[in-house]
């Protein structure tokens, strides 16, 4: 994902931004809400259009992660933030695509579930990222670009961790209930 028109101060490619606002505005065909949906409705002016464009940029905009794998990721730091809502919501759309063996070996310890060493490193990367102390060196990210990932893949996990953190703490406070589904 690349974040420039956020950072840049540029705006949203227009097409994009109207994609994802019949998307998220749209009727939708399951009874289910994101959990961006129901922050939206609670404080429009905080949680509108702009947010959800940025968290659709980061879950499913150019990376070398995918969306799946991202989805893995934000199960990851919900968990390492305590936000049960959260957890199950990614882990559930995680599942859905890695399958649930993957996925609950991934989250008890990344280092021996059958995943792929970038990705492996990922996820302790993200949880360190997360946790209270965040004691996160250079090493950590080397220890992901020496498996052939780029220093922008880096930085996508930074971006979804700071995203995810911020719904989770939001989720929370709150005290927003589920189920969700996951876009």
């Amino acid at each position: 994902m690349r974040l420039n028109w956020v950072l840049g101060g540029q705006e949203k490619p227009a097409a994009r931004a109207d994609v994802l606002r019949h998307r998220l505005g749209g009727r939708r065909t399951a009874p289910e809400t994101t959990v961006i949906d129901q922050l939206r409705a609670h404080r429009p002016e905080f949680f509108g259009t702009g947010f959800a464009c940025l968290w659709h940029e980061v879950m499913h905009g150019d990376s070398e992660w995918s969306p799946a794998e991202r989805q893995l990721l934000a199960a990851t730091v919900s968990k390492v933030n305590g936000s049960m809502v959260c957890l199950l919501a990614h882990q559930s759309a995680a599942t859905r695509e890695l399958g649930p063996g993957l996925v609950t070996a991934a989250l008890r310890d990344p280092g021996t579930a059958p995943i792929t060493p970038p990705l492996a490193a990922a996820l302790r990367f993200v949880a360190k990222l997360a946790g209270e102390k965040a004691d996160v060196q250079g090493t950590d990210a080397g220890t992901i670009m020496a498996w052939g990932r780029s220093a922008d893949a880096v930085r996508d996990l930074a971006y979804l961790c700071a995203v995810v953190t911020t719904i989770n703490r939001i989720t929370d406070a709150l005290d927003l209930k589920g189920p969700f589904t996951v876009v």
